[in-house]
């Protein structure tokens, strides 16, 4: 996660299963929110843009112009057939292991042509591999 709420800049690595404990405040529903944005089919359109309050405290002033960026990297998925077809353009490093990334990101509109002033030149992109 880059610039998104209580993250400037994390990796997290996990097992087969995560348990998130903490304090309050640390940033447990953020990260959440964060993979949700990426991974969940049922989130709305409505639900995926964001607001000031997503971008990182640390860019202070400076959040219009900033990028958000969520990736996911998957191992362990090459013995389902299903998820093979689903991730096969999404393949970063083809092993072993076989790692895919998905990515959502929300930045300044593509092709804006100047410097964005306000949310409303946003939008956000989810694409898989290493480029959208």
């Amino acid at each position: 996660m880059i610039n998104f709420a209580n993250f400037s800049d994390v990796d997290v690595e996990t097992g087969e299963s995560i348990v998130i404990v903490g304090e309050n405040k640390v940033g447990k529903s953020n990260f959440i929110r964060g993979l949700q944005l990426i991974l969940d089919p049922g989130l709305s359109e409505r639900d995926r843009q964001l607001g000031l309050e997503h971008f990182w405290d640390g860019l202070g002033e400076d959040k219009v112009g900033a990028t958000i960026e969520v990736s996911v990297d998957l191992t362990d998925f090459t013995n389902d057939p299903r998820l093979m077809a689903h991730l096969n353009d999404c393949v970063i490093d083809p092993g072993p292991p076989m790692v895919a990334r998905l990515t959502y990101r929300f930045q300044p509109k593509a092709g804006l042509g100047r410097a964005p002033e306000s949310l409303k030149d946003y939008e956000y992109v989810i694409f898989g591999g290493n480029d959208c």
